[in-house]
């Protein structure tokens, strides 16, 4: 049988882990967390999905596992997952899944991207705004056009949520190089994890003809945090998504001439389809290593001088 390793099972992991109850092929897997509350939450989560066919071990950590697996989702937080990835693919496994931020430092990159290489790994990252079910709607609306793009909203958690709409921009604009800005406000909020910050402020980006804004207040509005607004302008037309409407409005001159449904896959779901591809000895819908560590990358680069200006003791990015 394929064995599936879940490494991480917090609020991700666990929804990880959920998808694996959508496949029909028998499974092994192997659940790691140090944490047996974490892990217990997330069994149950799959167990009221129909649970894995077939056996889920818990182990406290990736050197606990007894075999190789086939397939690794790794969704731990970012100052782990360089020595998690080395540990996984030293002991074999070529086929990895990782969450994003992917790391906090900048030469981390590069010895992944060693390991990956040395190692005959294919890696992905889950920047999955690419993999919304009518994406290839907004590809065909936007096809061979100059893109301004513009995210915007209250406390959407730009530093670890930006690299998701980075990855749209470039995807859509099939642009290879680009320039990236930001400025900010002179403050570091906690992130949902402990240990973790967070930007308000904008974010700046130009790839030829194409632009790119992120835009984060603090939320002082009736919309809920973490809802976004996304903008899309091609000429005299706009296309509009909501985060939580999840739905597109397209406007011309001003005026509005469509309103679609634009719904994004739960991470409950993606999962199922992303490993489902990799099985089938195929590509999942997102991007290889290589490509979305240029562009985090670019975040680091434009994040750390922020934190460093407040805290001069940071040797790190510390956004996941």
């Amino acid at each position: 049988m394929t064995r599936i390793a879940v490494i991480g099972a917090g609020t991700l992991g666990a929804r990880h882990l959920q998808a694996l109850a959508r496949l029909e092929a028998p499974l092994i897997v192997d659940l790691v967390d140090p944490s047996i509350d974490a892990q217990q939450k997330a069994l149950s989560i799959c167990s009221h999905a129909g649970g894995v066919r077939g056996p889920v071990n818990c182990v406290s950590e990736v050197t606990s596992l007894s075999a190789v697996p086939d397939i690794a989702i790794v969704a731990t937080n970012s100052r782990d997952r360089l020595a998690i990835l080395r540990e996984l693919i030293s002991s074999g496994c070529r086929k990895l899944i990782l969450e994003k931020v992917l790391f906090t430092r900048r030469e981390e990159y590069e010895i992944a991207s060693q390991m990956i290489l040395s190692g005959g790994a294919k890696v992905w990252v889950n920047c999955a705004r690419r993999t919304a079910p009518r994406f290839h709607r907004l590809q065909e609306l936007t096809a061979g056009r100059a893109i301004s793009y513009r995210v915007e909203g209250p406390d959407w958690g730009l530093a670890c949520n930006a690299i998701h709409h980075l990855d749209e921009w470039m995807f859509l604009s099939r642009a290879q190089q680009f320039i990236l800005t930001g400025c900010f406000e002179p403050e570091l909020p906690p992130a949902r994890r402990n240990g973790y910050f967070e930007v308000l402020g904008a974010m700046s980006g130009e790839a030829g003809p194409h632009t790119f804004e992120a835009l984060s207040v603090r939320g002082q509005t009736t919309r809920p945090a973490g809802d976004r607004t996304i903008t899309i302008r091609c000429e005299n037309t706009e296309f509009v998504i909501g985060q939580v409407s999840q739905d597109l409005v397209v406007r011309q001159d001003g005026q509005i001439v469509a309103r679609e449904p634009y719904p994004f896959a739960m991470q409950s779901e993606a999962t199922a389809w992303h490993v489902a591809a990799i099985l089938a000895g195929g590509e999942p819908s997102l991007p290889r290593y290589e490509e979305s560590a240029k562009l985090h990358l670019a975040l680091l680069d434009v994040l750390m001088p922020h934190f460093q200006s407040l805290d001069p003791s940071l040797t790190e990015c510390p956004i996941t």
